[in-house]
């Protein structure tokens, strides 16, 4: 038995046919396909205020986001922090700004801890 046998035996893959061993993609495939998804991460570049929508209706879902402002005119980035802000308090998520206008929200049961301090 050759490494590669035993770490596929150990995997569950008993027998690869030869095309099947082209490239590891299958391999990643196969086991991606046994994994259930159980949350989805969204990331957000609105590009102007109607867009806000669907961030708010996202965390309303209690689903983890990320939102990049860089798009929006100062103005209605102003706006929009307020509008998503508000959204994300009224769904209890956690937030934290990333970047210049780069923010992430999680929900209630997530824990952000942003570490920006330990590499100034």
């Amino acid at each position: 038995m050759s490494f590669l046998d035993y770490v596929l035996s150990s995997f569950g893959i008993h027998e690869i046919k030869e095309e099947k061993k082209k490239t590891n993609f299958n391999l990643r495939k196969n086991h991606q396909e046994k994994q259930e998804i159980k949350q989805k991460l969204a990331i957000f570049y609105p590009k102007n205020l109607n867009e806000m929508i669907d961030v708010a209706k996202f965390l309303r879902g209690n689903g983890p986001s990320i939102l990049n402002l860089s798009f929006l005119s100062p103005e209605d980035k102003k706006r929009s922090i307020d509008f998503v802000f508000g959204a994300a308090i009224s769904s209890r998520a956690n937030f934290s700004k990333l970047d210049d206008g780069v923010f992430i929200f999680a929900p209630p049961e997530t824990q952000i801890i942003n570490r920006t301090n330990d590499y100034d």
